[in-house]
């Protein structure tokens, strides 16, 4: 998994039209209703790559004494130099194996940008301990069990509040509590012996302070450090776990040499020099940050400043000012708040800007255009604006930008060292790039040393997870984080959602942050968005704007909005699988205006085939010598099912203005004791409904004949008037459609006798909403019910087979619909056997020519396979029943 960042070396707004940049410099991006032009000409600093062959401890003692102070945390009051933090990491390191632990263990440090932190992660390296550095904000045990499980660890170190981590661990582990510090032996976690909390002042039983370990680290034990001369730059050295916007966080194996070669060549690119002063505001537990940040002192002989242990410093800008920091690391989301914050601030105190600044680093989101402009005014002088990828799986930062990147939608070039390709998806069109699935591979010399718990080393690929388009001059674009968050439309075709996000973010003065969601394959699109303003949204006008926004690039508009007021995240990254979960577990509210919605059917009744089979011949498919199979017929009913049911998850209701998310649902009907009855499974032919009444069938032929019995008593057992005539043939919703709200069509001919359409009208008759029964002869014993050869997709259009009926019914039809038709190839796969939810048409495969015309029209065909049951002369409209409308 990775992170974006960012490298612009100038932006401007307003040129003038006749101003000529170079065509690579140019970028146009939206911004309030007019273009921006960002200049874009960040050149990468020229270097010789030529690795190192070093371990962490041999960048430590390479580095030459010095005066100066190169580490500075500010709200501590601490400050130190190389010799001094040196003596401090020896210190901790003898230490820690005084205690007990040994050369290659594990140990897990938990904490945010403390000096002592620094000190830990190093301490541990140059005792020749396997460390990793992770968030100290555990939501609950279960997070701090997996880290603790997945990465085996002999020891724990943890910064922050020593009651809630000892909490953690005893629900965990109660035996912990009366248990010998050092030798801790815990059912749940076997490898863990040493728990060491940094709070002072805590007395939880089993556990060490910090003050204890460098106690055991005196002069004679610091002699006995092992040689780290002897080391293999290409053992691993840190275990460093992803940040679980995709899924559970993984571990991943590293090397000194990957962290130290990944950092060196980050650091060169970007252009990090003796004399600059780099401000962190980001968390130290991200692997490549901690490497680019704490390395780059010891290779290069810059300074770092740490205003306070928070990923979201109060001090950053005083510190910026007191130190006179060129470089300033930290994420959009972050620098935006702090921006704005620090200019209510300026306005009230007129606070200076920050002129020391020249380069600003992002790492987590794209830029915005709202961002740059607040930057240009606090940080005059930061014309470089840097982005690029961060990959934990390489510990560094393979991919940065130059002056052909397209800031808006990439994240730059791979760097010298590294290489990229991409595993090839279905569906996706490349369109002359290279579009897939991101690999990377790691420095040369080095293979990919695996995921925990195992870690098998080997893997030359590292596959990312984030789907991506290499352009042709190298630039890499983000479609989307991972494979999952695709979106394709009912018949497969992929949904560019990352276009609508990126407009809609760029161009709408309403919102923060948009994401598109899908949860269901063919399912509508949800845009879940964060406003500007704390329940300030007006969603109409939103929805609007968005739609606007949508139409004028050809892109089709989210059917459904949900409003949060932050995404849910880890490490400023948006965990895009949770909002899905969410959405999918009914834990989010749905707002839509009134879009394109033609029905709004909530519900649909299903009779289990049970008894599936073909006994006899009552219509031209059926032959008792083609038997039915009967395992891929429930298996091909139960997809039916699940399809309807994914579209029903999201009908709506109307409620005032807007549209809430309504209880969708197919009700299935169990044919106990109806083994006689094979045909029960199409329960289209129970009974033409409307409101609370049900007019049930009186079936022509007598091996069906009995079915209405099972019929009659769902039907009242689930609260319906049920009315029937026992002496006029009527075969129910087969030969009953109905069209809108005020039509029904019903045939007449090989099952329905003319008769029956009175006897509707009379037996569902309803004062207040009139309806009106019509009356179509069928001619072709093929298609022997109205469902078989007309579909309704809404009050005003049909798919039919012309000739299914007479040229009387013909014309009548005409001058009620207008009329698309199916060829004959089509009709006899029951391409008109179809459901229809709204804009969705579930249609039996084989309708390849219908499935185009109804996309034409604005639909979304998906395809059913309903063999079977096509055997007995239906498909996948003859299997339900509409309850409501």
């Amino acid at each position: 998994m990775f992170i974006i960042i960012a490298f612009q070396k100038y932006f401007s707004f307003n040129w003038p039209v006749n101003f000529d940049f170079p065509r690579c410099f140019q970028m146009p991006l939206r911004v309030g209703g007019k273009e921006a032009i960002f200049c874009l000409d960040f050149a990468r600093e020229k270097f010789d790559y030529i690795p190192f062959e070093a371990t962490i401890p041999g960048i430590l003692y390479r580095k030459r004494a010095s005066d100066r102070d190169e580490f500075v945390f500010e709200s501590e009051n601490v400050s130190f130099t190389s010799e001094k933090i040196k003596n401090e990491v020896e210190k901790f390191a003898a230490g820690l194996l005084s205690a007990g632990l040994k050369t290659d263990d594990r140990i897990l440090i938990c904490g945010n940008n403390h000096s002592q932190l620094v000190i830990s992660v190093l301490g541990a390296a140059r005792a020749g301990i396997v460390f990793s550095i992770a968030s100290p904000n555990f939501a609950n045990a279960e997070q701090l069990k997996h880290f603790l499980g997945t990465g085996q660890f002999n020891g724990f170190i943890y910064f922050g509040e020593s009651d809630k981590a000892n909490q953690l661990l005893l629900s965990i582990c109660p035996e912990m509590q009366k248990g010998e510090k050092g030798k801790l032996k815990l059912k749940s976690f076997p490898k863990l012996t040493h728990v060491i909390f940094a709070d002072e002042d805590h007395k939880h039983g089993g556990t060490y302070t910090l003050s204890d370990i460098f106690v055991k680290g005196n002069s004679e034990q610091i002699a006995k450090l092992p040689k780290y001369e002897q080391w293999d730059c290409h053992k691993i050295c840190a275990i460093q776990f992803t940040s679980g916007s995709t899924g559970a966080p993984k571990a991943v194996a590293l090397s000194h040499y990957q962290l130290i070669n990944g950092s060196r060549i980050a650091s060169s690119t970007i252009g990090i020099k003796r004399d600059t002063i780099l401000c962190c505001a980001l968390p130290l537990f991200r692997i490549p940050v901690f490497c680019l940040v704490v390395f780059s002192p010891f290779l290069f002989e810059s300074r770092v400043v740490f205003p306070d242990p928070s990923p979201l410093p109060k001090l950053l800008f005083d510190s910026i000012k007191k130190h006179c920091c060129t470089n300033v690391l930290s994420n959009a989301a972050a620098l935006r708040l702090l921006l704005r914050t620090q200019t209510l601030t300026q306005k009230q105190k007129n606070t200076p800007t920050l002129p020391s600044v020249d380069t600003v680093i992002l790492l987590g989101e794209r830029v915005s255009a709202d961002l740059l402009i607040a930057i240009e005014g606090m940080l005059p002088n930061a014309k470089k604006i840097a982005v690029g990828m961060l990959s934990t799986e390489l510990g560094s930062i393979p991919l940065l930008s130059d002056n052909t990147t397209n800031l808006v939608k990439s994240v730059g070039k791979v760097l010298k060292g590294y290489e990229v390709d991409v595993t090839k998806i279905d569906n996706l069109a490349n369109n002359g790039h290279l579009i897939g699935e991101l690999r990377l591979k790691p420095l040369s010399k080095t293979t990919f040393l695996g995921y925990g718990p195992d870690f098998v080393a080997g893997q030359e690929w590292i596959s990312t997870g984030d789907v991506v388009s290499i352009q042709q001059d190298g630039n890499v674009d983000i479609i989307t984080q991972h494979r999952e968050d695709l979106i394709f439309d009912k018949i497969g075709r992929l949904v560019e959602h990352w276009r609508v996000e990126r407009l809609v973010a760029q161009t709408s003065q309403q919102i923060r942050g948009i994401q598109i969601v899908q949860i269901a394959p063919g399912g509508p699109l949800t845009a879940v968005v964060t406003p500007k303003k704390e329940n300030a949204l007006n969603i109409a006008e939103f929805k609007k704007e968005m739609i606007d926004i949508c139409r004028e690039n050809r892109l089709d508009p989210p059917e459904q909005v949900v409003v949060l007021p932050e995404f849910p995240r880890v490490n400023t990254k948006i965990q895009k699988y949770k909002i899905r979960q969410d959405l999918k577990n009914n834990k989010l509210k749905i707002w839509l205006e009134i879009m394109n919605l033609t029905k709004s059917v909530t519900k649909f009744m299903m009779c289990r085939p049970t008894f599936f089979q073909v006994k006899y011949e009552i219509n031209p498919w059926m032959r008792p010598g083609d038997p039915v199979n009967l395992e891929k017929a429930l298996q091909q009913w139960n997809n039916l099912k699940d399809i309807i049911e994914a579209i029903l998850q999201f009908l709506l209701i109307k409620k005032n203005y807007f549209l809430k998310k309504s209880g969708g649902e197919v009700l299935v009907m169990e044919p106990e004791g109806a083994n006689n009855y094979p045909d029960l499974v199409f329960a289209a032919n129970a009974a033409v409904v409307r409101g609370n009444k049900a007019y049930l069938s009186n079936f022509f032929y007598p091996e069906r004949k009995g079915e209405d019995y099972y019929y009659d008593k769902w039907f009242k057992e689930n609260g319906y008037i049920t009315k029937k005539d026992i002496h006029v043939p009527f075969e129910g919703a087969g030969d009953a459609l109905w069209v809108g709200k005020n039509k029904l069509f019903c045939g007449i001919g090989p099952r329905t006798d003319v008769r029956a359409l009175n006897l509707i009208a009379k037996n569902l008759k309803d004062e207040e909403s009139p309806f009106k029964v019509y009356g179509f002869r069928l001619i072709d014993p093929r298609f022997y019910h109205i469902d078989t050869c007309l579909c309704p997709i809404t009050e005003q259009l049909a798919i039919y087979y012309p000739y299914a009926f007479d040229p009387v019914a013909r014309h009548n039809m005409s001058n009620e619909l207008e009329l698309v038709p199916v060829t004959e190839e089509e009709a006899i796969r029951f391409a008109c056997n179809s459901i229809v939810i709204g804009k969705s048409v579930i249609i039996p495969v084989g309708a390849e020519q219908t499935a185009k015309a109804l996309q034409k029209l604005g639909f979304d065909p998906k395809f059913v396979d309903m063999s079977e049951f096509i055997k007995s002369g239906g498909a996948a409209k003859c299997c339900t029943l509409q309850l409501s409308q």
